[in-house]
């Protein structure tokens, strides 16, 4: 699996195979630091797939997040504004 796109609400990834809509997922959210690129952060989601299209690289899916601990939020939170003002 593959993140796409990632934002406080939820996040975009890519799969060989479709899960059906309205499905509860659990991931384990990795991401590099944006100050220190050797930096690992995880963030632990609880999300639920809203929408499914097919592309050339699988399907990409969209969820909601619907479960992140306040210290998880927090980080992701400061990892996606950081993100955005270096405009990636």
């Amino acid at each position: 699996m593959r993140v796409w796109d990632v934002s406080r609400e939820g996040l975009s990834f890519i799969t060989d195979e479709t899960i059906p809509l309205g499905t509860g997922v659990s991931l384990l959210l990795h991401m590099r630091g944006l100050d220190d690129l050797s930096e690992r952060l995880a963030a632990p989601i609880h999300a639920e797939v809203r929408n499914s299209i097919l592309t050339r690289d699988g399907f990409r899916l969209g969820a909601h997040i619907r479960k992140i601990d306040v210290e998880h939020q927090h980080l992701l939170g400061g990892w996606v504004e950081r993100l955005a003002a270096r405009g990636g």
